[in-house]
């Protein structure tokens, strides 16, 4: 049972914990796929101070925050968690990555369509690669491309050199268009491909996590073809997604657990420009 449902959690639109339960559990089919048995990392509101993140929730001796079911969803509104975070790993081989997440940020002021262009052209870099991705909308002003890996799966080093050496190609080659710096000057009229997710213990905000921003928007999956399509920023909202929608938007994403693909060492040597060695 829920403490204090009336509690505003969303100061900008009004949303309270008790709406955020019924929303979880509504749409919980969908959201389930993407927590469980992740890592997370939680935004909470509680009480009047500032929303803040947490790894580990205090009075629990789990060494990580994880939800796998509806009853662990609505624990979490109780708590206030307002947004949700997954690592890119299980909590079962936290030592190695089970996906790559390269965050496409924008410079203030640019176009969606910079920002679409450019995940298509991240898609079909890593695609050359022999590396299949997915599309997620943020909930924000950027687009995430993610990479599912199976065994053998990078330690996390190893991700991170990946991801980096892709983000780094892109500068290279288009430096008008892309950056592998962070910071907002080195943004300004360029997209950031943010490979800074790939380490231990770093997060990405999951499909169907709320963002705790004026109209509370909510990240989801995208299909490619969707992606192409628009024009506009993909938005979806809160008080305006329900199970239905949900279903359907997660449909965008068919296929995710059953891509069997790996960092192998003629991927890398492709990417790094170096020539693979054969064994």
């Amino acid at each position: 049972m829920l403490t204090h449902p009336e509690r505003v959690l969303y100061p900008d639109d009004g949303v309270t914990k008790a709406e955020l339960a019924a929303w979880f559990d509504a749409v919980a089919d969908s959201l389930l796929p993407h927590l469980i048995d992740r890592p997370l990392s939680v935004l909470r509101v509680t009480g009047q101070r500032p929303p803040f993140f947490q790894r580990h929730l205090a009075g629990r001796r789990a060494p990580f925050v994880t939800c796998n079911s509806r009853e662990g969803l609505q624990q979490l509104a109780q708590l206030g968690v307002v947004e949700l975070h997954t690592w890119g790993t299980r909590r079962s081989w936290t030592s190695v990555a089970d996906r790559l997440t390269f965050d496409l940020d924008p410079g203030a002021g640019l176009p969606w369509s910079r920002v679409r262009d450019a995940a298509l052209a991240v898609r079909r870099h890593l695609a050359s690669l022999g590396l299949e991705s997915f599309a997620k909308a943020t909930g924000g002003k950027g687009l995430h491309v993610v990479v599912p890996l199976t065994p053998p799966r990078p330690r996390w080093p190893r991700a991170l050199e990946f991801a980096r050496t892709v983000s780094r190609h892109f500068a290279s080659a288009a430096p008008g268009e892309f950056t592998a710096r962070t910071g907002e000057a080195a943004r300004r009229g360029r997209v950031f491909i943010d490979y800074l997710r790939n380490t231990r213990g770093a997060s990405s905000v999951a499909a169907f996590s709320p963002r705790w921003r004026p109209g509370v928007p909510v990240a989801v999956p995208l299909s490619w073809e969707e992606l192409e399509s628009q024009d506009g920023r993909p938005w979806y909202a809160l008080r305006e997604l329900d199970a239905a929608t949900a279903r359907r938007l997660q449909r965008a994403w068919q296929g995710y657990d059953g891509v069997r693909q790996s960092l192998r060492t003629s991927s890398t040597g492709r990417v790094s420009g170096r020539t693979p060695r054969h064994r």
